[in-house]
């Protein structure tokens, strides 16, 4: 009979025949189905009709109760199987075996779990937590094949989501003791459930890990695009504050991060350092971004925190950044710490320049500039002459109205200090009788 299905044609009426035969086999003939041998079980397995599958998957149900073995290939041939029914035999079967003997089949279980079928992946998700939970040693193993299937990416659509939560929520236990090199082979791979499981599992080695990490890198991974990695370098952060202090200034640069979580992390972090921490170099790498709310926190952070003794070389850093805003808030210390220095306003020129060359744009920021140009100007001969010199070379560039201020301050700087020579020649007003009066003066003589 065996030899007679394996026979039929793969046609509609065969079909029926198939399960026909199939359901007499198990029910009349079942005590005799144990006879029948490994290599006829192969053949009934590979046969597409669905009838003669079920006979070969009843076969191996008889086959593992009288042995407690299955050969691997053979089981992968049942829950590959193209029909829902031969594949649930073949997971009762798995089901219904002992630990040891799943133990022995782990590898199966792993390609069950990343397998295409929603209902073999499902149906597995228990016998991998009896086999992780019965042998840890061959928990470990089940996970280290999920994550070799995830990093290779070449599992089917909403595979990856599955893997992820039997390693994050079954396997927790056994991925807890990953090496810090399989976690780096998650967080650098280009599967996002791989980075997923590896900003998870950083999480819990921050403490080791961010040992061997530069301060600069843990900033980076506060830009990655999975939370879980950015959640990690939050908790680097946090259980290690003696070495961020220690490079608060490369630390600061977490406030520039890609997301907004992780700046509003950094924004938290730092409002709670002490502000003797602070230096100039930190303000600034923080002021020193192109986004606004991260430059309207440096405001305020140096607004709360600055010492006059870091004063010169903080105007002279924010006096080197392009971004308006930043620009004007360097306006606040000039008085402070650049009058009545000349060598310090030297130092600042390209400052000067770059504000009042912008057109249209600006317009407090050049009024602060002039007006303070003027009052050291008028201060020394020295300063008179570098400032007339700097406003002389801008004022043929820039626009009418603020060249009409500049022309003002230099006049005003020359009055003060005649020794000072002036860019500018000065034409008399030329004396002219009206034609009236002439003709009046005319009539008389």
């Amino acid at each position: 009979m065996i030899a007679a299905l394996l026979a039929l044609p793969d046609d509609a009426q065969s079909a029926e025949i198939a399960l026909d035969v199939a359901q007499t086999l198990s029910v009349a003939l079942g005590h005799h189905l144990a006879e029948v041998g490994p290599a006829a079980l192969r053949d009934l397995l590979a046969h597409p009709l669905a009838g003669v599958q079920e006979v070969g998957a009843e076969l191996l149900s008889r086959l593992d109760s009288r042995s407690g073995l299955v050969p691997v290939d053979v089981v992968l041939a049942v829950v590959r199987s193209p029909f829902a029914n031969v594949r649930a035999v073949g997971m009762r079967l798995l089901a219904e075996m002992p630990d040891d003997a799943l133990t022995l089949n782990f590898k199966l279980l792993v390609h069950l779990t990343a397998d295409k079928n929603a209902d073999l992946r499902h149906a597995s998700r228990p016998l991998v937590v009896r086999v992780a939970r019965a042998h840890p040693e061959i928990g470990l193993a089940l996970a280290e094949g999920l994550v070799e299937a995830l990093l290779r990416r070449k599992l089917a659509e909403d595979v990856p989501s599955h893997v992820l939560r039997v390693l994050r929520d079954d396997l927790a236990d056994v991925t807890s003791g990953f090496t810090r090199e399989t976690v780096w082979r998650l967080l650098r791979s280009g599967s996002p459930h791989a980075q997923e499981l590896g900003g998870i599992l950083l999480a819990n080695l921050a403490k080791t890990v961010s040992a061997e990490l530069e301060v600069e890198d843990i900033v980076e991974l506060g830009s990655h695009d999975i939370l879980a990695v950015r959640q990690a370098a939050w908790t680097m952060f946090e259980s290690d504050p003696a070495r961020i202090l220690a490079s608060l200034a490369a630390a600061a640069r977490l406030c520039d991060a890609k997301w907004q979580d992780s700046r509003e992390f950094a924004y938290r972090y730092f409002r709670e350092v002490p502000a003797e921490h602070f230096t100039a170099d930190v303000l600034v790498a923080i002021i020193d971004s192109v986004k606004e709310d991260v430059q309207a926190f440096g405001r305020e952070l140096t607004s709360r925190v600055f010492r006059d003794e870091d004063g010169p070389a903080l105007l002279l850093k924010l006096s080197e950044h392009p971004q308006r805003s930043v620009q004007l808030f360097a306006t606040n210390y000039l008085d402070r710490f650049a009058s009545d220095k000349v060598g310090r306003l030297e130092q600042l020129v390209p400052y000067f320049t770059s504000v009042l060359s912008r057109v249209n744009q600006g317009r407090m920021a050049k009024a602060r500039v002039l007006a303070f140009l003027l009052r050291e100007g008028l201060r020394s001969a020295p300063a008179a002459e570098l400032v007339v010199k700097l406003l002389h070379r801008l004022s043929a560039t820039i626009a009418i109205e603020d060249r009409a201020t500049a022309i003002e301050a230099m006049v005003a700087i020359g009055r003060a200090h005649p020794e000072v020579a002036l860019p500018i020649r000065f034409i008399p007003t030329e004396q002219r009788a009206r034609p009236d009066a002439a003709r009046i003066a005319g009539k008389g003589t």
